[in-house]
């Protein structure tokens, strides 16, 4: 079982089978991710760094839809 396919899971268990909300699951996930990244991460290895590991965080979550 692959990442992908675990996290599709979970949001398809969590939203429904509705494809339009999983997608917006996806976006509230990785926006929540980048906020995540620079309030953690921010103060110890620097806001702009940390706002790059949350982008990447999002841009993997929207790569998983099908």
């Amino acid at each position: 079982m692959t990442l992908s396919t675990t996290i599709n899971d979970m949001l398809a268990r969590i939203v429904g089978p509705n494809r339009k909300a999983q997608k917006k699951a996806r976006l509230f996930i990785g926006i929540a991710a980048i906020i995540f990244a620079n309030v953690t991460l921010g103060p110890i290895i620097g806001h702009g760094i940390a706002a790059i590991l949350g982008v990447g965080v999002f841009l993997v979550l929207l790569d998983l839809e099908d």
